[in-house]
């Protein structure tokens, strides 16, 4: 929490001394007639550090099912997140930004860090048709449609925007998960970090990307996940090919 609430300060002062930069620089009625592309992201990292922290908690103190309890704990935390980037977004349009983009979460319960560190390995925890950990995809398919609602929302309550973007990470992982040779990717290693120390997942605790004991997969290029957390630059490339085709 004590990480959230600082991002929350930071983002309001950087909003601030912007302000007075731009008018500084360019007077009151000029400044406002400069566009900008803003892109508004956050709490990603926090989401799932609180979470793992929860889980080395709960893990001496509980023997009950800690996946679905952590998950069930952060959930309460989502709207508060959501309501937080409404308001920044808001208070943006209000600074004169008429060019937004609002990014949704990827599917975190795609990424080898998240199935290495909260996968139990029981039967029907994992999705299906994409291998992805279930209440992890859950609880971000519930914070992009708070998220997406809210961008609706502003949309309507500002018009005069000329773009307020509502930019969708979730779907395009998803479909490259579940048909990874279509995109280029490799079937066999689709959810294995590109970089780490073995494992199922390729993620390891005591090997993590960069220190001694991980290597480098030999075609990153095929490979979706980087480290564990992270996408590669081809995951990356191909997300923004769809949304480009969508302009």
């Amino acid at each position: 929490m004590a990480i959230w609430i600082t991002k929350t300060i930071h983002v309001t002062c950087t909003m601030a001394l912007h302000s007075d930069i731009i008018n500084a620089l360019f007077g009151d009625l000029q400044s406002r007639n400069i566009h900008r592309i803003y892109i508004l992201k956050r709490d990603t990292n926090d989401k799932w550090i609180w979470t793992l922290n929860a889980k080395a908690w709960l893990s001496s103190n509980s023997a009950a099912d800690i996946g679905v309890l952590i998950i069930w704990m952060v959930t309460a935390y989502v709207p508060t997140v959501v309501e937080a980037i409404k308001n920044t977004t808001e208070r943006l349009i209000e600074l004169g930004a008429v060019n937004l983009v609002v990014p949704g979460n990827p599917p975190s319960g795609c990424f080898s860090g998240i199935l290495a560190l909260l996968s139990r390995g029981k039967k029907g925890e994992l999705e299906p048709d994409t291998g992805c950990l279930k209440s992890a995809n859950g609880l971000i398919r519930y914070h992009n449609r708070l998220l997406y609602e809210a961008v609706e929302d502003l949309r309507k309550k500002h018009p005069h925007v000329i773009r307020l973007a509502y930019a969708n990470f979730y779907t395009p992982i998803i479909k490259f998960a579940k048909s990874p040779d279509k995109f280029g990717f490799s079937n066999e290693t689709v959810l294995r970090a590109c970089c780490g120390g073995g494992g199922a997942y390729n993620y390891n605790l005591q090997a993590i990307c960069g220190l001694p004991g991980s290597s480098t997969c030999a075609k990153p290029s095929a490979a979706m996940n980087w480290d564990g957390w992270h996408g590669t630059e081809a995951m990356y490339r191909r997300i923004a090919g769809s949304w480009l085709r969508k302009l």
